[in-house]
């Protein structure tokens, strides 16, 4: 019973077609030269610096920081005019904290806000560490935190609006 099978291998495929091969060809895209769009040149005379501010906000707040004292952490960054302004301002006042020229400590169950000079080499090589805090706020918290604090002037001033106005320059 096996080898009848086995016969019928050994003679092969009844029939054999050679396949052929497709070529397929992409004609190619001509394109209407006056339809490219060059790439704008910039001059230098283009370009607008602008002022880090940033480092200048830092900054202000340090100064603001350095004068007050310790103070509570909401008193001093909530702005009771802007929610977005209380954000830059946490934003801001983490470089300070990242450098060690500010700490927070919890004081009775009060976050408390404080200047310090900043960490030398040693204090490091000496045990000291740095620690994040992951702080999240939205509109609603912000409008809990000014009424059960009852802040109605902001410690750090409130920035004037800026209207970004390109006309047609590049900004770097």
């Amino acid at each position: 019973m096996f080898g009848e099978f086995h016969g019928l291998f050994r003679l092969g495929p009844l029939s054999v077609e050679q396949k052929t091969r497709k070529v397929h060809r992409v004609a190619r895209l001509e394109r209407n030269k006056g339809d490219l769009v060059q790439p704008q040149q910039l001059k230098e005379s283009d370009i607008v610096r602008n002022v880090n501010q940033t480092t200048d906000n830092v900054s202000l707040i340090r100064h603001i920081l350095q004068d007050r004292g310790p103070m509570g952490f909401f008193e001093f960054v909530v702005n009771p005019e802007s929610f977005s302004q209380t954000v830059e301002n946490i934003f801001y006042l983490s470089f300070l904290i990242r450098d060690g020229e500010a700490s927070l400590k919890d004081v009775d169950g009060n976050l408390m806000l404080d200047y310090h000079n900043p960490p030398t080499n040693e204090e490091y090589e000496d045990g000291l560490t740095k620690k994040q805090l992951i702080m999240e706020m939205d509109m609603a918290m912000w409008r809990e935190i000014v009424e059960n604090f009852g802040i109605t002037e902001p410690m750090i001033p409130t920035r004037e609006r800026q209207e970004l106005d390109v006309g047609g320059k590049w900004y770097a």
